[in-house]
């Protein structure tokens, strides 16, 4: 919008942090995804025109091309989300940033539950009465 010599620009969406991942069930905040971008408006932070600068706003997120209605924690994926600044003369820029969710153990980490999990079933293998000693070595055995 023009009025004399002034003009207004479209706010500025940049992204700071591109992505993120996270473990699975783990869950992430509006504050956290909209802390990935820093808005900029030369009107309206400048003047505070609406008694506040502009913000940026989640819009949309997605998964695999498809639309949804918010990020799963709990299913592994990587998702984008669309955020949009809107100024007080109503202009508008959007950006994105993606969300990984995955599971994420540290090395060490998923050794240990590797060896916890073969020792338990061992385990369980040795309580086993109704097997034979030949049955329990068989079926200790990888496959």
């Amino acid at each position: 919008m023009t009025s004399g010599n002034a003009t207004n620009a479209a706010p500025t969406i940049a992204v700071t942090t591109p992505s993120t991942t996270l473990n699975v069930d783990q869950a992430i905040s509006d504050a956290t995804i909209k802390s990935m971008v820093r808005v900029n408006d030369l009107e309206d932070d400048a003047r505070q025109t609406n008694g506040t600068p502009v913000q940026a706003d989640i819009v949309s997120y997605s998964k695999n091309g498809q639309t949804v209605a918010a990020i799963d924690p709990s299913v592994e994926g990587e998702y984008t989300v669309t955020l949009r600044a809107r100024d007080s003369q109503d202009k508008l820029s959007n950006n994105t940033v993606q969300v990984k969710v995955a599971f994420t153990l540290p090395r060490e980490e998923a050794k240990t539950a590797v060896n916890n999990a073969a020792n338990a079933k061992n385990a369980a293998i040795d309580n086993n009465n109704n097997l034979t000693a030949e049955e329990k070595a068989a079926e200790k055995k990888p496959r």
